[in-house]
C-alpha cells in the first residue's frame, strides 16, 4: 500500500512569497499557524492556530491568544484573542469568521462564542446564536449561505452531525456522517459541493465526497480514500481543476 502526502505550502513563521522569494513578517510566533485569510477590503492578513504570543527570545512576546492580524506592517492581537486553537478563518458577508476550539471569556470567566465566532472589525461575538457542541474545522461562504464543518453533533441543540448550512435564518442539515467523523474542508466546484476530511459514515464515501442534491446523498469521488490515518486537509481550485491535499491511501 502506498501513502501519498502532498504539501502544497507550509508556513511556520508567517512568511510570504513573491516571485519565488520569501519575506518574513517579523517577529513571527511562538507556535505554528493552521490557517490564513487575507481580507482584500481591509488589506489585513488574519492568522490562526496554536500560536499564543509573538516570538521573543525571552519568551515575553505580545500575547495574541490563537489569532492575530497583520496590518500596517506589524502583528497585533484581535480583541484579546481566544481561549483555544483556531483552525479556520474565512470572510462571510462583511465579517471575519473563526472556527476551531476557540471561545471567548467574559468578565466573570464564563465562556461564550464557543467553536464558532465572528469579528466585525472591533470585537468577536456569537454568530447568530449558533453554537456547535464541538470543534469547527472547515467553513465555506457561498452567496448568502455559510457551510460549517467539523466534529460536532449538534448546533444550538439541533442535531447536526459534522456539517450544516446556514442562510441567515434556517439551519440545513446534511445526512450521512457519523459521530466519529470530521469534516475539515469544503468547496464548490462546477456548481457542486465537495467535502473532505476523515469520515466513513453510513452512505458516505471515505474522506472525499460530493453532494448529490438531486438524490439528497453523498457520492464517492473516484475510488475515494481509506485507512485509519487517511484524511483530506484542504481543497483548492487552480486553473479550473480541483486539487486535494492530505494524507491519502
Amino acid at each position: 500500500m502506498r501513502i501519498l502526502t502532498i504539501f502544497l505550502l507550509y508556513l511556520s513563521n508567517a512568511n510570504f512569497c513573491i516571485a519565488q522569494a520569501f519575506y518574513t513578517l517579523p517577529p513571527g510566533f511562538d507556535f505554528d499557524l493552521r490557517t490564513l485569510y487575507y481580507d482584500s477590503t481591509s488589506k489585513e492578513l488574519f492568522a490562526g492556530g496554536p500560536l499564543q504570543k509573538l516570538f521573543d527570545s525571552t519568551g515575553n512576546g505580545l500575547p495574541v491568544n490563537y489569532v492575530a492580524k497583520w496590518s500596517n506592517n506589524s502583528w497585533s492581537s484581535i480583541d484579546g484573542g481566544f481561549s483555544g486553537h483556531t483552525f479556520v478563518l474565512i470572510k462571510h458577508n462583511t465579517n471575519i469568521m473563526a472556527g476551531g476550539v476557540c471561545g471567548k471569556l467574559d468578565s466573570t470567566g464564563i465562556s461564550y462564542a464557543n467553536y464558532l465566532t465572528q469579528y466585525n472589525g472591533a470585537v468577536w461575538s456569537n454568530f447568530d446564536s449558533l453554537i456547535p457542541n464541538s470543534a469547527v474545522y472547515g467553513m465555506l461562504s457561498h452567496g448568502n449561505d455559510i457551510y460549517i464543518g467539523g466534529s460536532f453533533t449538534q448546533i444550538s441543540g439541533t442535531p447536526a452531525v459534522c456539517l450544516a448550512k446556514y442562510n441567515g435564518t434556517t439551519l440545513t442539515i446534511f445526512p450521512g456522517f457519523s459521530t466519529n467523523d470530521n469534516v475539515t474542508s469544503l468547496i464548490f466546484y462546477n456548481n457542486t459541493l465537495f467535502a473532505g476530511g476523515n469520515f466513513l459514515g453510513t452512505g458516505t464515501p471515505s474522506d472525499f465526497a460530493f453532494w448529490d442534491s438531486s438524490n439528497f446523498t453523498w457520492q464517492q469521488v473516484g475510488t475515494g480514500f481509506s485507512g485509519a490515518f487517511s484524511g483530506v486537509n484542504d481543497l483548492k481550485i487552480f486553473q479550473n481543476k480541483l486539487y486535494v491535499c492530505g494524507l491519502m491511501h
